[in-house]
């Protein structure tokens, strides 16, 4: 019998590189550095639920400078969100970093993507309020 699986392209024969991704993904536990206000945090998670189909149910300050907050999506997937404060030296502008889990495996891509663009929008929101007491809503990244 005649083989010819390697001379017929995708026929038997592995690719010889990954295909590149559409989008960068984070990894496990990836941040977002935010630029924003820590009161505001409540209004831009509020804000990025309801772009993403996810419903706020819960939040809490296990320390000081650290904030959880508790989603769930339409697919009752459970998400969490975590913000912490850092920087803040005298002169500069204090930051957050945004780090969460989506669903009940959260380290597959679909789940790591669907994370990064939730952080990146309420990253979008918080900077929309930083230095202001209202804003109009904008999203400037990619949805759900």
């Amino acid at each position: 019998m005649l083989c010819l699986a390697g001379l017929l392209p995708g026929c038997g024969t592995a690719p010889s590189r990954p295909a590149a991704a559409s989008h960068a993904t984070p990894e496990p536990g990836g941040a977002i550095v935010a630029r924003g206000d820590w009161d505001d945090l409540p209004a831009a998670i509020v804000a990025a639920a309801s772009r993403h189909e996810l419903a706020q149910t819960g939040s809490e300050s296990p320390e000081a400078g650290v904030r959880r907050f508790t989603l769930v999506s339409v697919r009752s997937e459970p998400i969490e969100v975590v913000a912490r404060r850092v920087g803040g030296t005298p002169g500069e502008e204090p930051a957050l970093e945004l780090t969460g889990s989506w669903g009940r495996f959260p380290d597959t891509y679909e789940s790591r993507d669907r994370l990064a663009r939730l952080l990146k929008s309420v990253a979008d929101r918080l900077g929309q309020l930083n230095g202001v007491d209202v804003a109009p809503i904008r999203w400037t990244s990619r949805g759900p």
